[in-house]
């Protein structure tokens, strides 16, 4: 009876903290403010209620398209490039590094498209 090798993970990492996870949520985030500026530009649109059902509809499906092309065929192939380029930086962690300086970046659009006033941006 033969028994199929379980794929070990020798990484201390947990599954949330690994770089699809976190290239995902940086995604979604922006997916986010794309679909509230979306919102925003449909409210200035003359279209009844109806059109602007279909354009936000239209807008999210080219938005998530878009964004699907985009995971699937550029980051699947430049993913292990730049996990070597970004393991190269003589740091620890450094991947959780550049996600963590993404995230705050996002935070900081985040703040800026819906006017939130956060530090260093508050009076």
């Amino acid at each position: 009876m033969s028994h199929m090798a379980k794929k070990q993970d020798s990484s201390w990492t947990p599954s949330w903290l690994k770089h699809r996870a976190l290239l995902a949520g940086e995604a979604i985030l922006v997916v986010g403010v794309i679909q509230e500026l979306v919102q925003r530009q449909m409210n200035h649109l003359g279209l009844p209620p109806h059109g602007k059902v279909l354009w936000i509809m239209a807008c999210t499906l080219g938005v998530l398209g878009v964004l699907l092309l985009v995971v699937q065929t550029v980051i699947k192939r430049s993913l292990a490039k730049t996990h070597d380029v970004v393991q190269g930086i003589p740091l620890p962690m450094p991947f959780l590094l550049v996600h963590a300086a993404l995230y705050v970046g996002l935070f900081y659009l985040y703040a800026f498209v819906w006017d939130l006033p956060v530090w260093p941006l508050s009076p």
